[in-house]
């Protein structure tokens, strides 16, 4: 692939992702991490590597948090289900 077409290729894929952000502004913060971090990785194996490392220490980040939501769920559910009981007899 000649320069030029890379060079489009780059372009229409930041406009995307500047419409993306546009619509979704509550991932603003976590593109701007990206970006720091990015800017300060040398070529693009690198910036692959800290990719796929931001995305597991995020993807661990949120299964820690869905435990924690299944727990306060489940006691919740529990919690319904004693206040139920006395009204099923």
């Amino acid at each position: 692939m000649d320069e030029s077409r890379k060079h489009a290729k780059l372009d229409r894929a930041l406009e995307a992702r500047d419409e993306f952000l546009k619509e979704h502004s509550e991932l603003l913060t976590f593109q701007e991490e990206i970006d720091q971090i990015l800017g300060q990785v040398g070529g693009p194996d690198e910036r692959m590597r800290i990719l796929a490392l931001e995305m597991e220490k995020k993807l661990i980040e949120l299964n820690r948090l869905a435990k924690q939501l299944h727990a306060i769920l489940e006691l919740t559910f529990k919690a319904l289900l004693q206040e139920a009981r006395p009204t099923l007899h």
